[in-house]
């Protein structure tokens, strides 16, 4: 039974003790408006053994973003995790299938990956044969981004007996976006979204499926296995699968930052030197700024690799810091709700060693939690 609160004039210090009573939260605290947050983290936000220790299949049920959706959604507001980013790191269409099967690889599609980064995209230049893409929520619309590599190609984007084909007339190295939706036919449900190749070299960096009708938090996970801060820095890189904020995302939006460990660990070739990391990191959120695109900055949790990393960890975690502050980005530092590597390994959020770093299930629970906080906060 919920606790009463007093009749006769409001009371706001009356009204927040009630709620903190009732696990509600302060009126003191003002919540946000749904919006769209896109987050650009390292294997860690993708997903990466969460389903230790039975492996990677379905692990994106299991990944801090959905936890984080699910999070939204018991604090009463509505949100949808429909999205991925390239193959999110997995070298094979097969292995990121088992991962996130709403994808379903269809003949001729494969990895590709992109000179001088470490994720990877879909590709497709032998077949018409289209992959597709099956949404968990109701959905009516549907966005794809694709390019041809010699500039010239055509791509037809299908749901039921809706359909668009478009052909494709840009420089190589820039990314399209192709939408499906009301418009052209599609009505909410739990449609199967269907990509094919018709002509040229077809390369899919993105997917993103919603309810376009419904306000909404819009979780937007552009996280890969092996990410670093020099792949979303780069501001006229479009071809870069981690780079394309400003298509998606428009002022009002947030753009969360979760880089670091891939850039200094001391079994990464090469290291990201610090001076390089700083000016990328500078580039990224002068960029997000500009744009009236609100960064947020997370410190990820604390690592084990070995003593050399352990002191580049440091220095970096310090870099950020300092970064973020003369931009005025907020930051949140994982030591600070789990410690050392093994004060978090000693309270069952990290995978055991030789993993190092990655949480586990119940690790990406407790980052959804927190990242919700973030999320709901004003």
């Amino acid at each position: 039974m919920s606790k009463s609160i007093n009749s006769g004039a409001f009371n706001r210090s009356a009204a927040d003790r009630w709620a903190a009573g009732n696990g509600l939260p302060s009126l003191k605290y003002r919540l946000a408006s749904p919006r769209k947050i896109m987050i650009a983290g390292t294997s860690i936000d993708a997903g990466y053994n969460t389903a230790f220790p039975s492996g990677n299949a379905q692990g994106y049920k299991c990944a801090p973003i959905r936890r984080l959706r699910d999070a939204i959604r018991a604090r009463g507001f509505y949100a949808q995790d429909e999205f991925f980013a390239g193959t999110m790191g997995y070298t094979t269409a097969s292995s990121f299938q088992s991962f996130d099967p709403r994808f379903q690889n269809g003949a001729g599609w494969e990895y590709n990956g992109f000179s001088g980064a470490t994720w990877s995209i879909l590709q497709n230049s032998t077949t018409t044969t289209p992959f597709t893409y099956t949404p968990d929520d109701p959905t009516q619309t549907f966005t794809v981004w694709v390019r041809s590599v010699a500039g010239t190609g055509s791509v037809t984007v299908t749901c039921g007996a809706a359909t668009k084909t478009v052909s494709i007339q840009q420089t190589p190295t820039d990314f399209i976006a192709i939408t499906l939706g009301e418009s052209d036919g599609v009505t909410l449900g739990q449609n199967t979204y269907t990509v094919a190749r018709v002509s040229g070299t077809i390369q899919v960096v993105a997917c993103w499926a919603r309810n376009a009708r419904l306000p909404a938090y819009q979780l937007l996970n552009c996280s890969a296995s092996g990410a670093r801060m020099q792949h979303i820095a780069n501001s006229a890189d479009l071809a870069r699968p981690l780079y394309f904020p400003e298509q998606i995302l428009t002022a009002g939006d947030e753009y969360w930052i979760a880089m670091g460990p891939n850039d200094w660990r001391d079994n990464a070739s090469p290291i990201e030197s610090l001076p390089t990391y700083r000016t990328n990191m500078e580039s990224v959120l002068d960029r997000r700024i500009a744009n009236n695109i609100k960064p947020r900055v997370i410190i990820p949790a604390r690592t084990s690799i070995a003593a050399a990393s352990i002191a580049n960890q440091d220095l970096y975690n310090a870099a950020i810091r300092e970064v973020a502050a003369s931009r005025g980005a907020p930051v949140f530092d994982f030591k600070d709700r789990w410690g050392e590597h093994a004060d978090a390994l000693a309270g069952g959020y990290m995978n055991p060693d030789p993993d190092y770093f990655h949480p586990n299930w119940r690790g990406a629970e407790d980052i959804g939690q927190m990242y919700a906080m973030l999320a709901l906060a004003a």
